[in-house]
């Protein structure tokens, strides 16, 4: 299964944002930050509004946070279309 390109994962967090309440102005003012360990790329974080989302490469996942570090929404970055719809945290 392939991944989406990294160009791809950061309207999908915009749209986990805004689908969160995040307005658009926020949305404007997103901020990302590249993650490198070792010399090697591994991710990427996300902010905006009161929202933090971390993508991680190796294991092709989005995690979006509340701002106390709730987890509210895991997606997958796999290109299948079942792989790609919102997972909620389990009860």
């Amino acid at each position: 299964m392939s991944q989406r390109p990294i160009q791809d994962i950061r309207p999908m967090i915009q749209e986990a944002f805004h689908a969160l309440g995040v307005s658009e102005s926020e949305l404007d003012q997103m901020q990302d930050t590249l993650l490198i360990q070792d010399g090697r790329f591994t991710g990427r974080t996300f902010r905006a509004g009161n929202l933090m989302a971390m993508f991680m490469v190796d294991i092709g996942l989005i995690q979006v946070y509340a701002e106390h570090g709730e987890l509210l929404k895991t997606y997958s970055t796999h290109a299948a279309p079942a792989a790609t719809q919102p997972q909620s945290k389990a009860a």
